[in-house]
């Protein structure tokens, strides 16, 4: 037991002593008698003692929490994607307006305003149709059409000299092709 623990008890022993101490006096000079009154005493003075010893045994608070989330961790992942749908699995408006923010400065590097009409064509080069459609149309749009027009924006970081998201910038030449994956076997049953 730690000394606060121990500080604690004692206290907690002084003050059944105290109570106890009064409670008797009290009751003596009432009219019981002194052999009741030094019983009234003794009771409330074991109670005090036994609430004491036993009051430290049982902590109610949460343990303290020693987990150590680093950058990526697998809480911090699912916290994002969480908040980046709502209930309806549609994108969530704050995904939106973040992508939105993203494509607008990548575009201004290029001297193009998503929101101006003539450097419509200009954004939908580089962003594709379905891209600009996300970025300036209305209405709520599902996870993969928001992945397909994060792609063309870290393209459009790559193709600037920058590196997308920290990552390096991939050499110039075709983009590698993964190999095909087999189809499964099906299984006989009897």
């Amino acid at each position: 037991m730690n000394a606060d623990g121990r500080r604690g008890r004692r206290a907690a022993l002084l003050w059944a002593a105290a109570v106890a101490v009064a409670a008797a006096a009290l009751a003596y000079f009432a009219g019981v008698t002194a052999a009741l009154s030094l019983l009234l005493a003794v009771t409330i003075l074991a109670v005090g003692a036994v609430s004491a010893l036993l009051g430290g045994v049982h902590d109610e608070r949460w343990p303290e929490s020693t987990v150590e989330l680093r950058s990526g961790a697998r809480r911090e992942v699912a916290r994002l994607s969480w908040s980046m749908t709502d209930d309806d699995g549609r994108v969530a408006d704050v995904a939106m307006h973040r992508l939105r923010a993203l494509a607008a400065a990548r575009l201004g590097e290029r001297g193009i305003d998503l929101a101006e009409p003539p450097d419509r064509e200009a954004a939908v080069a580089l962003l594709g149709a379905e891209g600009y459609r996300l970025l300036t149309g209305p209405g709520r749009h599902r996870p993969d059409a928001l992945i397909r027009c994060a792609r063309a924006i870290e393209r459009l970081e790559a193709a600037g000299g920058r590196p997308a998201g920290g990552a390096p910038v991939p050499p110039p030449g075709p983009a590698p092709v993964s190999p095909p994956v087999p189809a499964p076997v099906p299984r006989r049953t009897a």
